[in-house]
């Protein structure tokens, strides 16, 4: 494969002196062109910047030392011949890198300190930010703005997407066990069937192929974000369970033979980050926070989920959006098993998935030397068997339908947000450490729930003639 060029690109692309990023508004905004020679060069009525003098929002940088991604590979296998003709195997796979991807925020200075301690919030969340506003927010302009970040504004511009440093970790690993049985019948039946168990660790997903978005999207975090930690990787499927086989029927088998195969998949679902849209750590960025797991979501001392007014200093609970959390955090296993506690990254996972598919083969008598055949796919073939059914008897099966997380296909699902509604505020009056988040919970997933059956692939049906001479 040809080196990932692009992970180095954005620090050519984005060094802060080769870019001028115009904001222009009602009667100063440029004519459109499509002349990529006259591009506008300021808002109208302005003048164009002087060199060194436009601002800019971030810029990427290369660790000098970076190497491109080089993991060690190791696989082993075997093979058995086991009674009654089975053919069993064994293999197993281990990657760890050597020279693995880690994006940072150099602009990130540090947390806060108190007294030589790094500070935190009730729950034990890590502090960047020295003030977070009324409404959630991390301040970017006037007295409180700095909030752990070493470069505030660069002329004029807030330099709010920070220093994006890429560089080289040696940490990710994943290995990979697989268990295999397979038969081949003298009647024309071949069968096997296999189960692999998956672990991958990594201390951040690469999904994007900007620095920025790996580094706003790419990890969840509570505690201090130079931390190197390992935790379960987005792309972890723990559980695979395969069938596949064929059958050759044996009437006409040489002049216009019949075959049937089938592949039949069950696996674990992709892991899931709970977060609120609120940047609860202060370090600039919403939507990258793991939420607190309370004990009772109808305590508002540990989780507060109604309406604030800062005038009164009062809470007024939303009693049935709290009652709806519990209920959320009690019907799933992994959130119930960290109360008390900020949820791990990646810690709860999609259901399981089943996916059915089989193919008919027809060969037709060879005339001459020359040879036609017709076969029929059938895609998630359990899925057109349920719906066949279902127009028989009415009754409605869910059969090769794929339920995953109610909000988006990403890793992140924000499951609460700062309640910034007329009349409330999304966090308590106090200090930093000491005031509360004030939530709604979202409507969707009280509705649908954590999971549903969104965007389903349903059933594909397709034939193929083949004509061989």
């Amino acid at each position: 494969n040809p080196p990932p060029f692009i992970l180095v690109a954005n620090a050519l692309q984005n060094t802060g002196l080769g870019l001028v990023r115009l904001s222009c508004t009602g009667a100063a905004t440029p004519a459109f062109t499509t002349d990529v020679n006259n591009l506008p060069r300021a808002c109208l009525g302005q003048a164009p910047p002087a060199p060194g003098a436009a601002g800019t929002a971030g810029i990427n940088v290369n660790d000098p030392n970076f190497k491109y991604p080089q993991t060690f590979i190791v696989s082993g296998g075997f093979d058995r011949q086991l009674p009654m003709g089975v053919v069993g195997t064994v293999e197993g796979l281990y990657h760890k890198a050597i020279n693995g991807i880690r994006i940072r925020d150099l602009n990130l200075a540090s947390p806060r300190m108190v007294n030589g301690q790094v500070l935190t919030d009730v729950n034990g969340r890590v502090l960047y930010a020295d003030t977070i506003l009324a409404s959630g927010a991390v301040p970017s302009t006037g007295t409180n703005s700095r909030n752990g970040r070493s470069v505030v504004a660069v002329n004029g511009t807030n330099f709010n997407e920070g220093a994006i440093f890429v560089t080289n970790q040696s940490k990710d690993y994943n290995y990979a066990l697989t268990g295999q049985l397979k038969k081949q019948f003298s009647t024309g039946l071949s069968v096997a069937g296999a189960y692999t168990f998956n672990r991958a660790y990594e201390i951040q997903a690469l999904t994007s192929d900007r620095a920025i978005s790996n580094w706003r999207f790419g990890r969840e975090y509570s505690g201090l974000e130079s931390s190197d930690d390992l935790s379960t990787s987005s792309f972890e499927r723990r559980h695979r369970l395969v069938a596949y086989g064929s059958y050759t029927i044996p009437f006409w088998k040489k002049k216009a033979p019949t075959d049937i195969s089938f592949y039949y998949e069950r696996a674990s679902g992709s892991p899931v980050t709970y977060v609120t849209n609120q940047d609860l750590n202060g370090d600039g960025f919403s939507g990258n926070d793991p939420i607190y797991v309370p004990t009772s979501a109808l305590d508002p001392s540990q989780v507060m989920i109604g309406s604030y007014n800062t005038a009164t200093r009062t809470f007024t609970q939303d009693t049935p959006a709290a009652q709806a959390f519990e209920d959320f955090i009690a019907g799933q296993p992994c959130l119930a098993a960290q109360r008390g506690r900020i949820m791990q990254r990646n810690s709860c996972f999609n259901p399981w998935s089943n996916r059915f598919d089989m193919s008919i083969r027809q060969g037709l008598p060879v005339v001459r030397g020359q040879r036609l055949s017709a076969q029929l796919d059938i895609i998630n073939a359990a899925n057109a068997i349920g719906r066949v059914l279902q127009h028989i008897d009415g009754k409605d099966r869910n059969w090769g339908t794929f339920a995953n997380s109610t909000l988006s296909s990403f890793t992140q699902q924000s499951v609460l947000a700062g309640n910034t509604a007329s009349g409330s505020s999304a966090r308590t009056a106090g200090g930093i450490a000491t005031s509360t988040p004030v939530y709604t919970f979202n409507s969707t997933v009280r509705t649908r729930g954590p999971f549903d059956f969104q965007n389903n692939l349903g059933y594909l049906m397709q034939v193929t003639l083949r004509y061989a001479f």
